[in-house]
């Protein structure tokens, strides 16, 4: 008898094949094409001043972030957004990315916006990334803005890393336009370490001098 036939006689409707479906050789590539055909979603963010809708299963982001685990386990109405007026898409996008395939980016500007969500929802793989990726070629003209985010989010690996680039450079960077925009907190910081190869007294005229230029802005 056709095996098509049998079925049909034990009440069984044979499976049609999706032309959708695609088989992946690992589970992060599978997660990431689930989450690319569209399908079974069940928490929608409105994302960026433009409100994109960006929709996803909160299955993965529970699995990533305690921080997403709490927010789903409570009261949450699904029939809501949740706004995130101050994420780019293209960076809410990347992150998801991540939480379901581990996929990362190699840009660098990208890798910051990634790291703020990375703290604040706590997915401290994407952090580690993050800060691997940004450790890995601190220029002089980006020194400051990566010292002062690793400050911020407290990653002392990396902001001792971009203070050592500061500290050879000290003299020079004290020189230029930039130095103004120092915030105290990052200039007492520099100012305690015992390998600032500069004298007292030009110490001291250059503390003046960024006293000077912020009092000025007051």
């Amino acid at each position: 008898m056709d095996p098509d036939i049998l079925l049909e006689n034990l009440g069984i409707t044979k499976l049609k094949k999706s032309s959708q479906f695609i088989h992946c050789d690992t589970v992060g590539a599978a997660n990431l094409e689930f989450l690319k055909r569209k399908k079974h979603f069940d928490v929608t963010f409105e994302v960026g001043q433009e409100k994109k809708k960006i929709s996803c299963h909160n299955s993965f982001l529970m699995s990533r972030s305690p921080a997403f685990e709490t927010l789903f386990s409570a009261k949450f109405d699904s029939s809501n957004p949740i706004s995130l007026p101050n994420v780019e898409p293209a960076t809410f996008e990347l992150f998801l990315g991540f939480v379901y395939s581990d996929e990362f980016t190699t840009n660098i500007p990208m890798a910051i916006k990634l790291l703020q969500l990375g703290v604040k929802y706590d997915v401290k793989p994407l952090v580690q990334k993050c800060e691997q990726l940004m450790s890995e070629d601190i220029q002089l003209d980006d020194a400051i803005e990566t010292f002062t985010i690793a400050r911020r989010y407290s990653l002392q690996t990396l902001m001792d890393q971009a203070g050592e680039i500061l500290i050879c450079h000290f003299e020079a960077l004290s020189k230029g336009s930039n130095f103004r925009h120092f915030d105290e907190q990052t200039l007492m910081y520099l100012l305690k370490r015992d390998e600032l190869p500069l004298e007292e007294l030009k110490l001291f005229n250059i503390i003046l001098r960024w006293a000077s230029d912020n009092m000025g802005d007051n």
